[in-house]
């Protein structure tokens, strides 16, 4: 069932607790992403059957971090690559490593979703 409200689309799932509203920043700074990756996992476990959220919330935690590891190891591997340029570190890697730092994403991300 989808649902029309104040200017923006709502999707109604009678199995969740709640709805998702995503909307987010247009160009996002690298805090502000992660603050969103922890917004939506707690709104993720806030939707789920109260007996079933601490099993979501272990699940949510090892997936973030082994994509987290698992991207970060792309983007060193590119840097390998022969047809790796100066301008693809500039405005492609170095803008998504400030993203993807892995010590701010256990300060911002992961310590704040261990911890409710």
């Amino acid at each position: 069932q989808v649902l029309a409200s104040a200017g923006h689309v709502v999707e109604v799932n009678p199995r969740l607790f709640c709805y998702h509203d995503n909307r987010f920043d247009a160009i996002s700074s690298p805090e502000n992403i992660r603050k969103n990756i922890v917004q939506e996992v707690l709104g993720g476990i806030l939707c789920r059957e109260p007996k079933l959220r601490d099993r979501y919330k272990r699940m949510r935690l090892i997936q973030l971090e082994f994509w987290l590891h698992r991207v970060n190891g792309l983007l060193a591997s590119l840097r390998n690559r022969p047809y790796f340029t100066e301008q693809m570190d500039e405005q492609l890697l170095q803008p998504l490593e400030k993203i993807l730092n892995i010590n701010k994403w256990r300060d911002e991300v992961f310590r704040v979703l261990q911890s409710n």
